[in-house]
């Protein structure tokens, strides 16, 4: 209880260790190399995420893994221009869901993110960093001080 704790890391348990620090210490400051799209539990608060994901519709959506036949490559690729709109639709709902900052939207876009590297988060991240409880950062550690560490960025 009341130290300044970094956080070095983007992950689900980096996120978790950040709530947990500004909870009880003085500060909590996350840094990480890049960040990943936040996933809510509920869509719009309101739809289990699995329905949206883990279903027929949300695997359609994404680009196929396997090898297909002749029809349905041809069905994914028409609808292609449906599939890039879905995506960048979702991600201004999880970027207005989640208060996404612009400093913090992923370089990926959330279709490729979301298996890789995508996390189920609760809202205490959103409401402690949009208090300033949490202090996000992205970049890397270049060294450590007496007093803290020194970013390369």
């Amino acid at each position: 209880a009341g130290k300044k704790v970094v956080i070095v890391g983007g992950g689900k348990s980096a996120i978790d260790n950040a709530v947990s620090a500004a909870k009880e210490g003085v500060s909590s400051t996350l840094v990480c190399r890049s960040w990943h799209w936040p996933v809510p539990r509920l869509l719009l608060n309101a739809v289990p995420f699995k329905y949206g994901t883990y279903s027929r519709f949300g695997h359609w959506m994404l680009q196929p893994y396997y090898a297909e036949g002749p029809v349905a490559s041809w069905f994914h690729g028409t609808c292609a221009p449906v599939k890039w709109i879905w995506w960048r639709v979702v991600e201004l709902m999880f970027r207005g869901q989640f208060h996404i900052p612009s400093n913090m939207v992923p370089q990926d876009g959330i279709d490729t993110d979301l298996f890789s590297g995508g996390q189920i988060l609760n809202y205490d991240f959103r409401d402690m960093l949009q208090d300033g409880k949490i202090k996000a950062l992205a970049g890397a550690i270049d060294k450590f001080s007496e007093t803290g560490v020194v970013l390369t960025d």
